[in-house]
């Protein structure tokens, strides 16, 4: 539970191999605040979260990850791109 709320666009759980230290983490974008959120888990209990992206790439609609593990971002700003996420 965020308050305020985060305005939450995409959301999924990370089992890829090409962010390792996400992995089963759960990813959530904001769009109120615009950042990426990463909530870190530990025997299925959160422990921390990360932000990643605040106000640098607007407010993020939608996350994919390929079978490949690669994450894929996508914001609702007019003009906005694919972000492709690398380590």
């Amino acid at each position: 539970i965020w308050v305020p709320s985060i305005g939450i666009g995409g959301i999924k759980f990370y089992d890829g191999d090409v962010f390792p230290e996400w992995k089963n983490s759960l990813l959530i974008g904001s769009l109120k605040f615009q950042y990426l959120s990463v909530l870190h888990r530990k025997n299925n209990q959160f422990i921390g979260e990360e932000v990643i992206f605040k106000n640098e790439i607007g407010r993020v609609r939608d996350i994919e990850i390929n079978n490949k593990g690669e994450i894929f971002l996508i914001a609702d700003e007019i003009g906005s791109n694919l972000f492709i996420l690398k380590p």
